[in-house]
């Protein structure tokens, strides 16, 4: 009965990460959120595997609202717990904000308000300063 799983656990291995990443984008289309999440963090291990750092993270970022879309809201917040410091250490704010923004819905499904309110406010405020000052 794992045949099945096998045979996909194999294809996901040989494709690149971003064939993986396309795939993703396909099946979150498709309404198929947990495949969805599943193949993002198949292409986010690809990608640190090259040590692609911000496109692992960007993989994460979707991986975590493919899983809030399946209903799965603390799977979301794991996938993106540390994507907000991966991009503030490569000054990638507008990819910043969107992680807090992720995180934020993450963390308001969990029912933890305090913190979903402090890293939208945190989202709000970047977007505002690359909005002002173009970065």
């Amino acid at each position: 009965q794992n045949i099945g799983t096998d045979n996909m656990q194999d294809s996901m291995e040989t494709k690149t990460p971003q064939e993986l990443a396309t795939e993703g984008g396909k099946l979150y289309k498709n309404g198929e959120y947990a495949s969805a999440a599943s193949t993002f963090a198949a292409a986010e291990n690809a990608y640190q595997l090259q040590e692609d750092l911000l496109k692992a993270a960007e993989m994460a970022n979707n991986c975590s609202v493919a899983w809030l879309q399946a209903g799965e809201a603390q799977a979301a917040l794991d996938a993106v717990a540390d994507t907000v410091e991966i991009f503030a250490s490569h000054t990638d704010e507008l990819h910043q904000a969107m992680a807090y923004g992720n995180r934020a819905a993450a963390l308001e499904a969990l029912e933890q308000y305090d913190d979903a309110i402090q890293d939208y406010a945190a989202s709000a405020d970047l977007l505002k300063k690359i909005r002002l000052f173009g970065n």
